[in-house]
């Protein structure tokens, strides 16, 4: 299963949390992690349940994080971005720097 396209969609009650690992992706031909949204309007410990089963599939990023090749926001609502908070995400996971995107509204 490691060379299939993973795409998990965790229970975060009301909220959105959703991860993709997509195999051989990178320059170095190593998975490509990337994780959209992660918030909820329900209890923390749902988020929390979630960073802990994330961790274990991230790759080690040295210094007790994760890496994440990828963050996408899709807009700023508690039940997209509550969980990108120091104490959830920033602390566990090591973000690559790729680059910013600009939001577009019509």
């Amino acid at each position: 299963m490691a060379d299939e396209l993973l795409i998990r969609a965790y229970n975060v009650e009301l909220g959105d949390c959703i991860y993709c690992r997509i195999p051989k992706a990178r320059s170095d031909g190593g998975d490509f992690h990337m994780l959209i949204d992660c918030g909820t309007w329900g209890p923390v410990s749902a988020l929390k349940a979630a960073m802990q089963h994330l961790k274990k599939e991230l790759p080690d990023a040295g210094a007790g994080k994760r890496q994440l090749d990828l963050l996408v926001v899709t807009h700023e609502h508690k039940d997209h971005i509550a969980g990108f908070d120091a104490d959830l995400c920033h602390s566990a996971c090591n973000i690559a720097p790729l680059s910013r995107g600009i939001g577009v509204q019509n």
